[in-house]
């Protein structure tokens, strides 16, 4: 299993993928990655190991053989709906890494220093607060808008 990212293989690294697959039935080609599995580029998802027949999900964090079944195992790994589950609670559950630094921003410009100095939230907290709360307001606010003005959607 991958555990370290220093066992993924790029393009642009000085390592040979013809050598690490030259045992392989089926060699690693770098055009499977140009191609579309359930309307997203196999690039963005997987990425060759240094190790001959093996490749890696970074969605899942699995490894996946791909010796026997060339391209069809990668399509079929991201048809799955393990796979799924994963994209879906990946995007649900996006932390948003500059929640701390926006928070220490909000501290500083604050009057009220005494109240806002007692505030916390950790970065996937603020995702969910964003997408449940302030998005919430926002659309509610909106749709209350576009009730009371007329509007047109000719350009």
């Amino acid at each position: 299993m991958a555990s370290v990212l220093t066992d993924i293989v790029s393009r642009s690294s000085s390592v040979d993928v013809r050598e690490i697959d030259k045992q392989a039935k089926n060699p690693w080609r770098w055009e499977w990655l140009e191609k579309q599995a359930e309307g997203r580029y196999l690039r963005e998802i997987i990425r060759k190991l240094n190790k001959c027949g093996a490749c890696y999900c970074i969605v899942c964090r699995k490894e996946l053989a791909y010796e026997s079944r060339r391209f069809v195992e990668f399509t079929d790994h991201v048809k799955s709906s393990k796979h799924k589950s994963f994209l879906q609670t990946r995007k649900e559950h996006f932390a948003l890494p500059v929640a701390p630094d926006l928070l220490e921003l909000v501290k500083e410009m604050s009057k009220d220093r005494k109240a806002l100095n007692r505030i916390t939230m950790h970065r996937n907290a603020a995702s969910y607060k964003t997408r449940f709360g302030i998005f919430k307001t926002v659309k509610e606010a909106l749709f209350e808008d576009l009730q009371k003005e007329f509007f047109s959607l000719r350009t």
